[in-house]
């Protein structure tokens, strides 16, 4: 599966890539900030998953998020967040976003194995 992880923390998106390929996902590239993400999309429309952090400079995810949607309506998209504190606020999160999981940070191994299994669903 052709994955973007698009964070401005290089370090933090390492480490999730490394998490990624626990559950299977051996390669990921990467993206500082939605602008760039969006970019790449462009030169990779066969990208499946794209991963992005919230808070980012240049184009936060939400707005990664609202224009891979309009422009790109296949790919799975995950945000991480550093603002929701339960299960439930992760949920509401997901649905006022459009995102189709959203991964708390900072995050655990079996946050994204959820997240991965509710965008196989």
């Amino acid at each position: 599966m052709k994955t973007l992880i698009v964070d401005d923390d290089r370090p933090l998106a390492e480490m999730f890539a490394l998490v990624l390929k626990i559950y299977g996902i051996n390669s990921a590239s990467f993206a500082g900030d939605g602008a760039q993400a969006l970019m790449f999309l462009e030169e990779n429309p066969d990208t499946a998953l794209v991963i992005t952090d919230r808070e980012m400079p240049n184009m936060d995810g939400l707005e990664l998020i609202k224009l891979c949607r309009g422009k790109y309506p296949k790919i799975k998209l995950i945000l991480m967040t550093g603002t929701a504190s339960s299960e439930d606020d992760l949920d509401v999160f997901a649905t006022e976003t459009g995102a189709d999981a959203v991964i708390p940070k900072p995050f655990r191994a079996s946050e994204i194995q959820n997240a991965l299994k509710k965008i196989a669903s």
